[in-house]
């Protein structure tokens, strides 16, 4: 299955839900959450680390679906879905006999559900704050941001001398000017620059996850391992995003308390 018509699909309907209600959005982000962990897994499994995937995803997919049905306890169920990957993860390697690599799997179990889960939860809190609609139209647009421009100038043979790290700081910081001069009322600029130095360094931990899990030395070079349908094409596109998520609610909350 190619997984690039998945991540386009994943990031327009997120996209195409954030003004149609905290709800709508989360049921959105559970959906992108899935298809995020089932590529995580892909990616994983690749090199011999398989996670449990039906214990990462009380983490990755679960958390948030309850987060969405019940916001104000969100963050405080966390620990508890935390532990019941761990502890589930644990059950079903002792009741499959898995006898390999069984460190590795618990452990890219553990990966995979706080990577995607603390995103999406924090990604479906943020737009459910009072004023979470401004917070999360400018955290999605800059992580996401920097991550196309990082694979825009991977794939095109015309922007070849183009660092893809330099080209997502620029175009991040263009993201920010355009949110200060379109939002109404817009953030102010220390806390835009926050959020920008939050998704800034989200992108480029993202970037480099997605090369380290393909079993690259460095970033993906242009036009190889990282073909648009295979594993890694979708957290590429959601990479930055959910690892954002976490600091942009926390600060987010910190301001309205």
């Amino acid at each position: 299955m190619s997984l690039g018509p998945l991540a386009a699909a994943v990031a327009v309907l997120v996209a195409v839900t954030l003004p149609a209600g905290g709800r709508v959005f989360g049921l959105a982000v559970v959906a992108g959450a899935a298809a995020s962990l089932l590529d995580v897994a892909a990616l994983l499994g690749r090199g011999g680390r398989r996670p449990v995937v039906a214990a990462a995803t009380l983490s990755a997919v679960v958390l948030p679906a309850t987060a969405v049905a019940d916001p104000a306890g969100g963050w405080e169920r966390v620990p508890g879905y935390v532990a019941a990957t761990l502890l589930g993860s644990f059950a079903l390697v002792l009741l499959f006999g898995r006898r390999r690599r069984v460190t590795a799997g618990l452990g890219a179990t553990s990966l995979a559900g706080l990577l995607v889960g603390l995103g999406a939860v924090s990604l479906i809190l943020l737009r459910a704050l009072e004023d979470g609609f401004r917070w999360t139209v400018a955290a999605l647009l800059l992580a996401a941001v920097p991550a196309a421009a990082a694979s825009l100038t991977r794939r095109l043979p015309r922007l070849a001398g183009v660092s893809p790290a330099a080209a997502g700081v620029v175009l991040a910081a263009l993201a920010a000017a355009a949110l200060g001069a379109t939002l109404d009322p817009p953030l102010t600029a220390v806390r835009t620059l926050a959020l920008l130095a939050v998704a800034v360094a989200a992108g480029l931990a993202a970037a480099a996850l997605v090369s380290v899990l393909r079993g690259e030395d460095v970033p993906e070079p242009r036009g190889a391992t990282g073909a648009p349908g295979s594993p890694g094409a979708v957290l590429s596109v959601t990479g930055g995003v959910l690892l954002a998520a976490p600091g942009a609610y926390l600060l987010a909350r910190a301001v309205q308390l």
